[in-house]
């Protein structure tokens, strides 16, 4: 072994290192712990017929909801660069970009409440009010500025998140 100096950090440095390079995966690992021990009490071929549909189908549908919105917000920002003075809040989308715009969040919160009813055997009501709520927004948003029409779907998923970090507890549906 070499004797000069380690390329590894030692001491507290690498302690440190060590749990910001864990700490995303604490995160998930907690996040994912409910759906986990809810699997774990299912029997085995149940348990993998039903963690099959949940971690493809379920996830997929995330996965769409999430491109659909990341869609929807680059067509927002390209509408506000090719229109920047004449009208500051941008001018209002098409059909198709609000539709991808408004139904990727959707698309998301019936794919996690799918996941959930999967998983848990719970679904809570409110990202299924709030999923119909955004598709019902989707005729008067085609008819608000790009910006507007963004930030409509921001305040609904962000009353969403307030409303369950206050009420509901993922750990409580597992049991």
């Amino acid at each position: 072994m070499p004797s000069g100096p380690s390329r590894w950090p030692t001491g507290p440095a690498c302690d440190r290192q060590q749990r910001l390079q864990h700490s995303p995966l604490r995160v998930r690992r907690n996040a994912a712990a409910p759906a986990g021990q809810a699997l774990a009490r299912i029997p085995g071929s149940d348990r993998t017929r039903t963690g099959g549909i949940a971690y493809s189908l379920a996830h997929f549908v995330l996965i769409a909801g999430i491109i659909y919105l990341a869609l929807g917000i680059e067509v927002v920002l390209a509408h506000m660069t090719h229109h920047p003075l004449q009208q500051p809040a941008g001018v209002p989308l098409d059909w198709t970009s609000t539709a991808a715009l408004f139904g990727g969040p959707a698309l998301y919160l019936v794919g996690r409440a799918l996941f959930l009813q999967l998983t848990v055997r719970h679904t809570p009501l409110a990202p299924i009010l709030a999923a119909g709520t955004i598709l019902e927004l989707l005729p008067v948003a085609r008819h608000l500025p790009a910006l507007a029409a963004l930030a409509l779907v921001a305040i609904i998923l962000i009353a969403l998140v307030c409303y369950e970090r206050i009420s509901w507890q993922p750990t409580a549906a597992a049991k």
